[in-house]
């Protein structure tokens, strides 16, 4: 199978109409590039809880079997939903936001990955800017993250 051309990561979220607070798109938002805490929520757009996107360890791994990849889904699932769970309306911080993001870019620096021409970076989308859009760095410690930030009462989510 070849695929050519497809904008990973951020492609489906912005070419649909998807607006935040005061109308804010998130195409405007992520101009620079992706903006987002673990991977899962935008600050500025409440209640929009993203799987398998940029910030995640997504398409790093082999999937392996069904149900080892559902059970990688639910690990990340559980948490947003424990969050999501009696709140009216749960957004991250900006700092939280700003401070997952330079830990993705430290993580992926670490790699080879930001210096190669890859989909990974956007390279295959003229006009992208180059950032290294998922997690490296395995999957548990990602998992042990959103498990952290769950039992820490939703650290970095602004909640009501």
């Amino acid at each position: 199978m070849l695929a050519t051309g497809f904008d990973a990561f951020t492609g489906p979220l912005t070419r649909i109409d998807l607006r935040g607070r005061g109308g804010l798109h998130i195409r405007d938002k992520w101009r620079g590039g992706p903006l987002n805490y673990l991977g899962l929520t935008v600050a500025g757009f409440p209640n929009l809880f993203n799987l398998g996107r940029t910030g995640q360890h997504v398409g790093l791994h082999q999937r392996g079997p069904c149900h080892r990849a559902s059970r990688r889904l639910d690990r990340r699932v559980h948490p947003v939903a424990r969050c999501a769970a009696g709140i009216a309306r749960s957004k991250p911080s900006g700092e939280a936001e700003s401070h997952w993001v330079q830990r993705v870019n430290q993580v992926a620096e670490q790699t080879v990955y930001p210096h190669c021409n890859s989909w990974y970076l956007g390279a295959n989308i003229p006009g992208k800017p180059r950032i290294f859009m998922p997690l490296a760095g395995g999957f548990p410690a990602y998992a042990d993250r959103c498990a952290a930030v769950a039992r820490d009462g939703y650290a970095g989510f602004v909640t009501r």
